[in-house]
């Protein structure tokens, strides 16, 4: 399902109930998954374990995507993303630690360098 087409759903972009272009047999070959999903997997068992999050809040947690992120992320992109919405309304996780974890973007609007500029930059 594209954008365009979760935002024609009336119940949500999960909502595909009669929508023919979906009829297309599933590839339900294994695929290897990439280190992050892995990741996402165990951390979603363990929000289960600690009692932060179950199958139903994770569900409704995809469902209540933006249309555009709903068909854009894949099947662990939706997963971290609605576990992220429930810690966030659930007071586990505030705004300020997220933007710490992953490094907010810079507020400042300057400039810093011009295209082709060279710069230089320390080793970490």
């Amino acid at each position: 399902m594209d954008a365009q087409q979760a935002e024609r759903s009336s119940g949500g972009p999960h909502d595909v109930g009669g929508d023919r272009e979906l009829f297309a047999p599933l590839d339900t070959r294994d695929r290897v998954l990439a280190l992050w999903e892995k990741r996402m997997d165990a951390v979603e068992n363990a929000l289960t374990a600690a009692g932060l999050l179950d199958v139903n809040r994770l569900r409704h947690g995809v469902e209540k995507l933006p249309p555009s992120s709903y068909a854009n992320f894949s099947y662990y992109g939706k997963w971290a993303a609605a576990s992220l919405g429930v810690l966030l309304e659930d007071g586990v996780l505030n705004q300020g630690d997220v933007e710490a974890a992953l490094g907010a973007e810079p507020t400042s609007e300057t400039v810093l360098f011009r295209e082709g500029q060279r710069v230089r930059v320390k080793r970490e």
